[in-house]
């Protein structure tokens, strides 16, 4: 099983992970280390990693490019920014994976099951599934 240092550390709250915590001290595997990718890429604005390290796929996503110009303020615009950036997101967690990867760690689907927002944040429901496991968690994002 592959792991990684984590950028951040999960805070459970009842059913729900919630976002971030840093503490680069912990380890994630399994489907955290998936999460960890995925929130890796959709925070990553395009364009701004200079060097891929002999990577074919951008690990990044147009959805923080908008968030930081201001084009996303309500709902509809969160969804629709997150779906503009799902297939972004899947195909640099995909290209990343090995054939020899465990099922926790292989990359199925990811879903934005509910947005809330509220004075000052946004928060984003993301269901993420794997061959073996499903994770719920929520993404606070200040506005």
């Amino acid at each position: 099983m592959n792991s990684d240092i984590a950028a951040w550390t999960l805070q459970h709250t009842g059913d729900d992970f919630v976002i971030p915590k840093y503490d680069q001290s912990a380890e994630v595997s399994g489907i955290h280390n998936v999460l960890q990718r995925v929130l890796c890429v959709l925070l990553t604005e395009r364009g701004s990693v200079k060097y891929a390290f002999g990577r074919k796929i951008e690990r990044a996503c147009p959805f923080m490019s908008a968030w930081r110009r201001g084009m996303i303020s309500s709902e509809a615009e969160v969804r629709s920014h997150f779906m503009m950036s799902h297939s972004f997101i899947a195909n640099a967690i995909r290209a990343e994976e090995l054939p020899d990867d465990p099922p926790e760690q292989r990359f199925k689907k990811l879903a934005l099951t509910k947005i809330v927002v509220c004075p000052g944040a946004v928060r984003m429901y993301i269901t993420l599934e794997t061959e073996a496991d499903k994770l719920d968690c929520v993404l606070p994002l200040p506005v």
